[in-house]
């Protein structure tokens, strides 16, 4: 640690261990130590930084300022995985998904005022809007109240906004499951990109995925469930979190939901280690497991 300083030549060390600038050396470029601190284990920093601040001049202290600079910006860059992309486009569908639903309701209570037999039609939210915007006029035989063209043109305007919204969702979902096969691809083989990727957003990345026992795996986006049952014994545990929505469990047998959830689990608590530590491709033979926990 205090061999860098003093290897620099504008730096020495006193018999008491005390790191002092020498006079009317020149400091080293910033990059130079920043290149020296990079190889020194991160806990020694901290007091290798106390040991020399008293002894710097102005120029030290300057050059010593760059070179935390330049290092904190190069730890930031590699901070930046692909999988925050993951996490941050998952967030995104989750809050379109919350704003596309909230518009949808007023929309239907609003355009039902006008035409509610084409309401009545379309249990769908996205079918609904698709319907109002082919068919803005309503039939002359609808019992709906008139509306005046402003009227009719700015509930238009939201069933426009609601399609923009749905295309937007599509988009992030094709981005999804492109970041998803290129990053994980054995989890998305065993769990699906849209699953995989809330799996990554609620552990916070995919080494900590990875990370996770099949348990906490299983359980993930149960958590309200799982402390309700902290707090009141009485109140049942959950089986499964956001896997639930897996195809393969939803095939399964109402009594066997348990046990497919935990081989669901367990495998794509192995998958995200293959995908984390850059292994080969083993979904397959996952995959045929979950299957064959279907079939009993």
């Amino acid at each position: 640690m205090r061999e860098i300083l003093h290897a620099s030549g504008a730096y020495a060390i006193a018999p008491d261990g005390v790191v002092h600038a020498k006079p009317g050396a020149n400091a080293p470029a910033s990059g130079e130590i920043a290149a020296q601190w990079a190889a020194l284990p991160e806990r020694e920093i901290p007091s290798l930084l106390h040991a020399v601040r008293a002894s710097l001049d102005d120029d030290h202290k300057a050059a010593l300022r760059a070179a935390n600079i330049a290092i904190t910006k190069e730890a930031m860059r590699a901070s930046v995985a692909p999988d925050s992309h993951i996490i941050h486009a998952s967030a995104a569908i989750e809050e379109l998904d919350s704003v596309a639903n909230r518009l949808s309701k007023r929309l239907r209570d609003w355009y039902a005022l006008y035409y509610p037999e084409l309401e009545r039609e379309h249990r769908d939210h996205k079918a609904f809007v698709a319907a109002v915007l082919e068919y803005p006029r309503r039939n002359p035989a609808s019992m709906g109240g008139e509306f005046s063209e402003e009227d009719l043109a700015s509930a238009l305007s939201q069933a426009q906004l609601l399609s923009t919204i749905y295309a937007q969702r599509e988009l992030m979902l094709e981005y999804i499951e492109r970041m998803m096969r290129l990053h994980a691809p054995n989890v998305t083989a065993v769990a699906g990109a849209m699953i995989g990727a809330q799996l990554i957003a609620i552990a916070g990345s995919l080494r900590r995925l990875a990370s996770m026992p099949a348990g906490t795996v299983q359980l993930l986006g149960a958590e309200t469930a799982l402390f309700r049952h902290l707090r009141n014994r009485n109140a049942r545990p959950p089986k499964h979190g956001v896997i639930f929505n897996h195809r393969l469990l939803q095939l399964a047998a109402r009594e066997r939901r348990g046990k497919v959830a935990r081989t669901l689990a367990d495998c794509i608590s192995i998958a995200a280690r293959v995908d984390y530590f850059k292994g080969g491709l083993v979904a397959d033979a996952l995959v045929a497991k979950v299957e064959r926990s279907v079939k009993g």
